[in-house]
This record gives C-alpha cells, structure tokens and sequence, in this order.
C-alpha cells in the first residue's frame, strides 16, 4: 500500500485527508492509475523492469542461492524459486536483499565474497528492475467476501427496519485480528453461524412488522451496577427531573394489548432494611405515569416490626401485577423514586455519604414486562411505516405493492440496485406466505429470507473489465481501484494495447486490478466511517455513477464526518485501536471505595468524546497524546 496517506495522517493530517487511504486501501493521494498505453508494459516489463541478463542471474546463484535455496531456506528466503520476469511481485524481498548487499551484511563474514564492481553491478540493476516495475505497478488490495461483524449488523438491522437489536444475544462472538473484529479474514462462518443468522432474521423481522399471535412472555430488565445499581440517591440521566435512583428501558412491545409490570422485591425477610423512611415509587409509559405507590415508613415499618414475613410479602405484592394498555412498536418504560428532601443523620456517626442519611433509601434492581394479554391489534410504528411503502386496496393490487416493497427494502439491503433475478425468488416466499396467512404474512416471509441473504450479510465485491480500469484512468485519476482474488469471475478481456502485445491486464497472472464499481465505494465509505450501510444520498449518487468523481467523493466524506454517526470512529475504531474493551475486566475494589461508584463507564465516555473532538475538530492526530483538555462530570471529576 501507498504509504504516503498514512505519513500525512499521522503528521499534521486531518481525517478526511486519511479517509481515502484508510478506506479505498489504494495509492489515492498520490492519484494513482492505470494508463492504458501502458498495460501492455505492465505485465511485460513492469514486472521485472529490465529484461535479466545472464550474468546479473548468474550472480545471484553463484553468490547468494547455495544458502536461500528451497532446500535450505535460510532467513526464510529461496531465490531459485523466484522469476527474473516477477521481480515487481518479490519487491519487498529484493529491496531487503539489496540493503544488505550495498552494507556488505551478505554473503556473511566469514564467507568468500564476490568482487566490488560485480556486486555494484547487480544492485545497480536490481535497483534499476525495482523503480521501472514500480512504476506500472499499482498496489490494490487483495478482496475477500466480507461479513458484516455484530456491530454492522445491529446498524444494518436498524437502518433497514428500525428495529434495535441486542447481537449479543442472537449472534456468536466475532473472531479478532490483534483487537479489530471487522478484519475479513478472520471473519469466517461455520454452520452454527448460519444458523444463527437464520434465527436472527426471524426474530429481527417479528420484531419489526409485530406479531398478532404472540403469547405472552416476560422480559427481565436488571439495573446494571455501573449505571448506579448499588447508588441510586441521586438523579439518573433520562428520567424525569425530580425524580432519583431507577431505570428506564425502551420495549419493543410485539402488538397492542394488556401488559404487568412486576417489580422486583424491596423488601426481605429476616434482615428487613431501608424501611425506616417513606420511598414514592412511580413508573411511566412514555412518561405518562401508570402506578404508583410508597415503601417503607410509618404503617410499613410497625407491620414489619408486629407481623414480620407477613407484612414483607404485603410490602412486595404491592409492586407485582401491575396493569397497563400499550401499544406494538418502541415505547419507554421507566420506574424510579420520587425525590425528597433529607433531613440531618439521626445516625450517631456521621454519614460518610453526601447529603446525610441518604444511604437509608430504597433501590430499584429490576422489573419485568409481561404480555401481551388481550391483543386488539397492531398499531403502526416507525418499522411498519419504514417496511409498508405502499398497501393494497383490494386483493388485486397486492401483488404490485409487494413488488414495490420488496423492491425498495432489498435495493436497502443489498447496498445496490436490484433487478427482476433479484426479486423473482423473493417472491416465491411472499406468495407462499401469502397464502398461508395474508399479506403481512407474505411480507414476512420474503423480508426474512432478505435478511439471511448473503447479499445482506457480505460486502462481495465482484470483478469489472479490465477495459474499465484502463478507460477511466485515461480520463481521470481513479483512485477506487482493487485486486480482485476470491469473488472473481472469468478473466476479463485484454484492453487493445495488451491485446497487441499478447498480454492481458493482470497482476502476476493471478488476480487482475479492477477499478471499484460505485456501490462498492458507498459501502466501503459507509462501513468505515459509520459502520453501517450507505444512506439514501449515498445510493442516488452511486446509481448516477458520480461518487467516483473526486469533488462528489470529498464532498461525501465531509458530509459523512460531520454526520453524528461517524461517532463509531471513537466508540467503535478507537475503541477497539486502543484495546478499551480490557476496562471491563478491572473492577474497583469495593472493601476499599465502598461507597464510590463504578467509575468504568464514565471513563468510556470521556474517551469516546475526547477521541471524537479530535476528528470533528481538524486536529492533528498527535493530540491524542498531547492535548491539554479532556471531558468530565462531576462524579469523574
């Protein structure tokens, strides 16, 4: 790869200066191309440079092949099986080989060595084949299937449908290059992976078009302890103001009905605490409140101390089996504590906690959500709206606006335009489905098997003509260029001047340099800097065939950047280049800090809004290292 991107990002660079070595992984700063009356070279000469002379080769086995053999191997090296006419394809080898002969390192001390103006010689024409096959060359990537990683998959999942997925519980772990989970490589698939991807799609599209059959089913929601799960006296970010302590949770309710909340018990038997003080108790539906009640305090206080487990079960049936009407789609569930007013410790030490007697509160640890009971139905919500374009007037007209919706979804899908072989088999499961349970039902079924297509799951990158490449570097310096290997189909056609010189448009004979098409570029620009797929305006640009063009490219990644998505540059590729992911492994240590609180995930805020306000800002990467200015609140503070 081109270094030169990389010396400038790392120097005084901005982001988008970096962005399109780090995404097209090609020589574009420097605006490398392919020339067309030169492809006949490339392959001829290019590789080699210089036609070897007798005696340059001649050389080389008399001085340097009796050790770097194919028998021998020494340092891992066997020049007899490397060609005179590849030396462009061994360049890193031969450069290597080349320092080390000028320094008189090779052949070792201690050995017979080959006379100065023999050895000048054949560096000088090494050197020489070295620059005329760098010339030609041109260092694209090799392209392998690649599968988007959990992380791509949750933002894939929720661009398409709106729907909001928790990967951890419907895919295996991804496998990890050093501390990177979205290296194509390792990111293989086994049959368990396939059919877990299979179960995630069912799931995932149930969860987006709702479910008239569901059955009821509880969900548990635990307050996480670095969230405030053991200090819950002061206010929780999200929740009403007034209000301390709690939890709330956004629920993906299956269809409109009857649901319980039951929460869990504040009260226990044997050693009944927290109960010296009255604690209202309230929870919300979209931040209408449904219930609310008091634990602890006078009546409940005498209860415990005069009927004991008697009172405590009373204490708790009091948060159990508490009814409430919502309806299908996301809405934001929330219990938490009324706040009041502290009087002065009673205690006789003073409290080592802020705001005297606060530690003698209630604390929320869970509740659950239960149902649907009673389904009347299935309101429309923002995934129905996102998934139902169009709906038929009679039955007539439901196999067009089918057509027309799996059309837009599974060009969304697909990151590309679609055709009538795309659409064909989906079809097929709209209308078995059709028939067996209506429309929606239809809809269903087609939009699931969308969502365990490899067409969804991989970014495969396919090959283009070799006259592609050529044309359009003869127009204008294209830096989308790539070296196709795995996905490649036949051998395309040599452009006129190869084919004049018998040779095609090749690397090495092996994988041929293709230039990218522009729904490939989307994907790979979206899925670096968002880890998600390319938005609308990104797809309209890349079916006009203008995101190629370099002022439509930057104005792109300068849109893309300023998008609050690129945040995933910090939480997700700093994160993950920093090794962040270790903080969850140390814990503080209770005994010594008991009433501080788990600091961990402030400490991952700072990061990802310190990391983010050096690329939304301009600044020089080194800043990461020496900036004078970080993000806290108080309690990090």
């Amino acid at each position: 790869m081109n270094t030169g991107p990389m010396r400038h990002l790392l120097g005084k660079a901005t982001l988008a200066g970096g962005v399109f070595g780090l995404v097209l992984g090609t020589a574009v700063a420097s605006g490398a191309t392919v020339a067309p009356a030169a492809s006949a070279t490339a392959n001829a000469a290019g590789q080699a440079g210089t036609a070897p002379s007798d005696n340059h080769w001649a050389f080389l086995n008399q001085w340097c092949s009796k050790c770097h053999n194919s028998e021998d191997w020494a340092g891992g090296v066997a020049f007899d099986t490397m060609d005179p006419h590849q030396i462009g394809q061994d360049a890193k080898i031969w450069e290597n080989a080349m320092t080390k002969l000028r320094g008189r390192i090779m052949p070792p001390a201690g050995n017979p060595q080959p006379p100065t103006p023999a050895l000048r010689e054949f560096v000088s024409w090494m050197e020489g084949s070295l620059d005329q096959a760098a010339v030609h060359r041109v260092d694209a990537p090799r392209v392998v299937l690649h599968r988007m990683n959990r992380t791509e998959y949750a933002n894939a999942v929720w661009s398409l449908l709106r729907v909001k997925v928790d990967v951890s519980q419907l895919l295996p772990p991804d496998d990890k290059a050093g501390s990177f989970d979205n290296v194509a490589d390792v990111l293989q698939v086994s049959p368990a992976f396939v059919d877990s991807y299979v179960a995630a799609a069912r799931q995932v599209v149930i969860a987006a078009l709702g479910n008239r059959e569901a059955r009821p089913i509880g969900v548990q929601f635990n307050v996480p302890a670095a969230e405030g799960g053991n200090t819950q006296e002061f206010h929780v970010d999200g929740l009403p103001l007034g209000t301390r302590g709690g939890m709330a949770v956004t629920y993906n309710f299956p269809a409109d009905g009857d649901y319980e909340l039951n929460i869990g018990n504040m009260a226990a038997a044997l050693w009944v605490t927290n109960q010296e003080f009255d604690n209202d108790l309230i929870a919300t539906y979209d931040g209408r409140k449904i219930f609310d009640t008091h634990i602890g305090g006078g009546d409940d206080l005498k209860g415990i101390d005069q009927k004991q487990d008697v009172a405590v079960d009373a204490i708790n049936a009091r948060l159990k089996h508490i009814r409430f009407k919502a309806q299908a789609g996301p809405h934001r569930v929330a219990v938490t504590f009324i706040h009041r007013t502290y009087a002065a410790s009673e205690d006789r030490l003073e409290s080592l906690v802020p705001g005297g007697v606060q530690d003698r509160v209630e604390r929320l640890t869970s509740f659950e959500i239960k149902g649907p009971f009673d389904v009347t139905g299935i309101s429309n919500t923002p995934s129905r709206e996102r998934v139902f374009v169009c709906t038929p007037a009679s039955a007539a007209d439901e196999t067009p606006c089918a057509t027309k919706i799996l059309t837009t979804l599974t060009e969304r899908a697909f990151r590309r335009p679609v055709t009538e072989a795309d659409i064909a088999p989906l079809m097929k499961f709209y209308q078995d489905g059709q028939k067996a349970g209506g429309f929606d039902e239809g809809i269903r079924r087609a939009l699931t098997a969308v969502l365990a297509s490899p067409e969804f799951l991989y970014r495969a990158e396919v090959s283009h003509p070799a006259t592609e490449v050529a044309q359009s570097s003869a127009a204008a310096p294209s830096p989308m260029l790539r070296k196709v290997a795995d996905v490649q189909p036949a051998p395309a056609a040599p452009t006129s001047a190869a084919a004049a010189a018998g040779a095609p448009l090749q690397q090495g004979g092996q994988a041929e340099v293709s230039r990218l098409s522009d729904d490939e570029l989307a994907s790979r620009l979206s899925f670096f800097l968002w880890s998600a797929p390319p938005d609308q305006e990104l797809l309209t640009l890349a079916s006009q065939n203008k995101l190629h063009e370099p002022a439509v490219l930057k104005a792109q990644v300068d849109r893309m950047l300023a998008d609050p998505r690129s945040i995933t540059l910090s939480s997700n590729f700093a994160f993950q280049w920093l090794d962040v992911e270790r903080l969850d492994e140390i814990k503080p240590d209770s005994r010594l800090f008991p009433y501080a609180a788990d600091p961990r995930a402030d400490y991952k805020t700072e990061l990802k809004l310190f990391v983010d306000s050096v690329f939304r800002q301009n600044l020089p990467v080194t800043d990461l290292l020496t900036a004078n200015w970080t993000y806290l609140n108080e309690r990090l503070a």
